[in-house]
């Protein structure tokens, strides 16, 4: 049996399918959607009107850069948690532990945005990913905003 991230030729019965990147010869492949509604990951979206490389670096190897430009970065932990309050406690231990002139480039950014991920299942009809009380205010203590971006059934995450 194929990885659920593997690309396939077929459908599998009674499961959805959305179209991979990468057309073959006999058409685009398709990948199964998840029946479940299900936490992908964190991405941590920093911007500043300084560049961002020193921050960048600073934050490694904990994090490392999805997409850098001179003023934007988008970021995610090297590890894999396995829920939103780990995933977002370990990027504020990564900010909290940087030295004195990351941390004032992180407190110079104009936007410090942790956006949590979801794909959309097919069931259940509700899913609950919670951010406890304590993790709200780590994110506070670090001036950061939370985003939450669900990506429909049959949609592939950025």
């Amino acid at each position: 049996m194929r990885d659920s991230g593997e690309e396939m030729d077929e459908v599998i019965p009674g499961l959805s399918a959305s179209r991979s990147p990468g057309a073959s010869s006999r058409g685009l492949p398709l990948r199964p959607t998840p029946s479940a509604t299900t936490f992908l990951n964190v991405d941590l979206e920093i911007r500043s009107a300084h560049r961002l490389e020193g921050l960048v670096r600073a934050l490694a190897p904990g994090a490392f850069a999805l997409h850098e430009a001179p003023h934007f970065a988008c970021l995610e932990l090297s590890s894999w948690p396995t829920c939103v309050e780990a995933a977002l406690t370990e990027f504020v231990g990564l900010i909290q532990a940087l030295p004195e002139p990351a941390r004032a480039a992180w407190d110079g950014c104009t936007q410090r945005r942790f956006d949590i991920g979801i794909q959309a299942g097919m069931g259940p009809s509700s899913s609950v990913f919670p951010v406890p009380e304590v993790v709200i205010r780590q994110l506070a203590t670090v001036g950061a905003e939370l985003a939450f971006t669900v990506y429909a059934p049959g949609a592939t995450a950025r």
